[in-house]
């Protein structure tokens, strides 16, 4: 996940590009993140993307939060408000699906 700075020009988001994983089968992308020519990309049926892909924030695709920190922060609040049930070993915990890999504002 990444966010754009509200200052960086129009060049600069060109330059740096996007790259969703989709369609997973020939991903549509630009820029630096172009999954044809600089990052390496491969198909994963589990998320029927391509990785690894870059979700932008916005507050438009993220609704309720205005900046990346203040969504993350709710997320990871989540977990604390999550009881696991340790004797169950197939638990799955939807929670962490909302967690990004990583997260860095461009700027």
């Amino acid at each position: 996940m990444y966010e754009f700075d509200k200052n960086i020009s129009a060049e600069d988001i060109k330059f740096f590009g996007q790259n969703e994983g989709e369609p997973w089968y020939s991903v549509n992308s630009s820029g630096m993140l172009d999954g044809r020519k600089n990052v390496l990309t491969y198909p994963c049926n589990e998320v029927n993307k391509t990785v690894p892909y870059f979700k932008e924030f916005t507050p438009h695709n993220f609704h309720g939060h205005n900046a990346m920190s203040d969504y993350l922060a709710s997320v990871i609040k989540s977990f604390s408000e999550t009881q696991l049930d340790f004797n169950d070993r197939e638990y799955k915990f939807p929670e962490l699906a909302n967690l990004p890999d990583g997260a860095f504002k461009v700027r």
